[in-house]
């Protein structure tokens, strides 16, 4: 097909080339379950990372109190008294 030049694109070329590879072999899989795979791959890499970074951001906030001071002054600026949503994140 004609894809766009994203990381997509690039990946749905590069998985259709493999898709008549492994029909040629005898291999039984389709670009869908590809794509899925790939998208489960990206998502729970990504928590990983964010878990990895919130841990690393608690332990240095708990090390450094005047980070913490100015972590709290930050949030209460922007976010005033009210709990932070997905809009003041």
């Amino acid at each position: 097909g004609n894809y766009r030049n994203d990381l997509l694109g690039l990946r749905l070329v590069a998985a259709k080339r493999e898709e008549s590879i492994g029909s040629q072999k005898g291999v039984k899989f389709t670009l869908q379950d590809m794509i899925i795979d790939e998208c489960k791959t990206f998502i729970f890499a990504g928590q990983a990372t964010t878990t990895i970074l919130l841990t690393w951001t608690t332990f240095l906030l708990s090390q450094r109190e005047e980070w913490q001071e100015r972590a709290r002054a930050k949030v209460l600026h922007v976010c005033g008294t009210h709990p932070p949503n997905a809009e003041t994140v």
